[in-house]
């Protein structure tokens, strides 16, 4: 527990901002390689289209703005952050002592936590999924697009695609019998 306590501490002061603060992905603005994730964070904790805006565009926002998004918890004037961060810490410590001495704390509903986090994931799911169905389906319907126009033309498919892929270096089953006669 009191490994924890120093990185829960730090986490809480992290999610106030001063009212002149700017968040943002400065290295998309400066052609510098992103390494530290952030890019694969933003869009769960922001959404897809805010997090693109970040990214694609460079953009920086302000504290107030990125309480709004959800980027940060708490936006107060210069010099309180400290003292809001240790008024929230005061907090959770009071209720962890009350759970300690036996008192009972009212639990979060967790049917709808673990509702609300089905729900994301499937959209997820829902978006990625349909981004590869357009995908192979663009493909697919070029292929019968062609084979549909050549049959129209009376032109013989087979005979047509038997050529493709012979550079591919991969051997018929006549050269295997070939190199076992030798």
């Amino acid at each position: 527990m009191i490994c924890q306590i120093p990185y829960y501490w730090l986490h809480i002061f992290e999610s106030f901002q001063r009212e002149n603060a700017e968040l943002g992905l400065p290295e998309t603005s400066l052609a510098i390689i992103l390494g530290a994730g952030g890019t694969q964070r933003l869009p769960r904790i922001i959404g897809r289209s805010r997090a693109k805006e970040l990214i694609f565009n460079g953009h920086r926002c302000g504290a107030a703005e990125a309480v709004t998004m959800g980027l940060a918890n708490y936006c107060v004037p210069a010099g309180e952050a400290y003292q809001k961060a240790l008024d929230i810490a005061f907090e959770i410590t009071q209720k962890v002592k009350a759970l300690r001495q036996g008192d009972s704390v009212p639990y979060p509903d967790v049917e709808a936590i673990k509702a609300q986090a089905k729900e994301e994931a499937e959209k997820d799911s829902e978006a990625e999924r349909n981004d590869l169905l357009v995908c192979l389906g663009q493909e697919q319907t070029k292929i019968e697009k062609l084979s549909t126009r050549l049959t129209e033309l009376d032109e013989d498919v087979d005979t047509l695609l038997q050529g493709i892929g012979d550079d591919t270096a991969i051997p018929d089953d006549d050269d295997e019998d070939e190199d076992d006669e030798e």
